[in-house]
């Protein structure tokens, strides 16, 4: 959305760049910022909220010594995190677009 959505209206390298920019660490901060993600619709509350569990599911699972892996729960996670993103598609375009600059940038204080 911020660098275009198509090879054909896009330029790549700031696509590139885009793509590369998001800090994890930053992100999950900026959801769980309550104050800022009340500004956005529930799509995009959901869709952050589910970014943060996840990515703290992944922390857990890459650094466990012993992790289970249970086919149906994992293919239940996918068809949660597929809802989730189609939730977050039919948002509109601009408040998409805010939650992108939202993540990806950090706010400056004066």
């Amino acid at each position: 959305m911020l660098a275009g959505a198509t090879r054909a209206n896009r330029n790549q390298s700031a696509w590139e760049q885009t793509y590369r920019a998001l800090e994890h660490g930053n992100a999950r901060n900026q959801c769980r910022n309550q104050s800022a993600m009340t500004q956005f619709p529930l799509e995009i509350q959901e869709f952050a909220r589910h970014f943060v569990d996840m990515q703290q599911r992944r922390h857990h699972d890459d650094y466990a010594p012993v992790t289970d892996f249970n086919r149906s729960v994992i293919m239940a996670l996918i068809g949660e995190t597929e809802r989730v993103i189609a939730q977050f598609n039919n948002a509109p375009a601009n408040t998409r677009r805010a939650f992108a600059i939202h993540v990806l940038f950090r706010t400056r204080r004066d």
